[in-house]
């Protein structure tokens, strides 16, 4: 794609509903290629997954388009770490990084200088994923103008959205960004209950894999998930099990 070419593949709005509900307006109608991208600078509903108000004012949004013909529609929560790869990368360009995902729609790092949340949206077809919405939302970024922060995001996105076609790249490079692998977490479930364990990978699907104090191994998919916390490691009297070889229990 050439420069003049990428340029007229965005669309910059004064004030709009979201970013997301641009870019599907666009795509449904029509037929917006791989690539194409909003930028809003006013949205009035904004929301986050679940639903979430997203309150940020003067924050910048962007939503690309991605069509990935081989993801599978299994695999189609890897949009969400496509978003958070894209939005990692771009601030990275912007302060020197290093940036962290923090699974499943966040951003992390010691050069973080506001507010960052990921999300997305997939429309499926008959068996199949007819496109993708990749949405990063970022605060006022001191060290930036408003233009050089979206300029960069729409590049990552684009970038990401494109590596939607090799999922299992994505994958690999989400894991090697992922902060919470290793860690012992708590997860708050929707729309009750909750898990402890220590994160040991995400898998295939975009699925949090832990390992409960039991020994018990959980999959947990970002929709059934409300929050999540880093906790301290179990004590002395509930090691580990996999620190202390103890067998697991798999989940099919």
């Amino acid at each position: 794609m050439t420069s003049s070419a990428a340029e007229r593949l965005v669309r910059h709005v004064p004030v709009g509903i979201s970013a997301e509900a641009l870019l599907e307006q666009w795509a449904r109608r029509e037929a917006a290629p791989e690539g194409a991208a909003v930028v809003l600078d006013v949205e009035i509903a904004a929301r986050t997954r679940g639903g979430a108000e997203w309150r940020q004012q003067d924050a910048v949004a962007v939503a690309v388009l991605g069509r990935p013909a081989s993801l599978a529609v299994e695999q189609a929560d890897l949009a969400w770490a496509a978003a958070s790869l894209g939005a990692a990368r771009a601030l990275d360009d912007l302060s020197g990084g290093p940036h962290d995902c923090l699974w499943p729609d966040q951003v992390s790092g010691s050069r973080l200088e506001a507010e960052v949340a990921v999300s997305a949206r997939t429309a499926l077809g008959p068996g199949h994923v007819n496109h993708v919405s990749l949405v990063a939302r970022v605060g006022p970024w001191p060290s930036a103008t408003r233009d050089q922060l979206s300029r960069v995001l729409v590049n990552r996105l684009r970038e990401v959205a494109a590596a939607l076609g090799d999922p299992t790249s994505v994958l690999n490079d989400y894991r090697t960004r992922c902060a919470l692998i290793d860690e012992h977490v708590e997860i708050d479930l929707l729309p009750h209950g909750s898990l402890r364990g220590r994160v040991i990978t995400v898998d295939e699907a975009c699925s949090l894999v832990l390992v409960s104090p039991t020994g018990l191994r959980e999959r947990v998919p970002l929709q059934a998930v409300a929050r999540v916390r880093v906790s301290a490691p179990p004590s002395a009297t509930g090691a580990d099990p996999l620190d202390s070889g103890g067998a697991t229990n798999q989940t099919p």
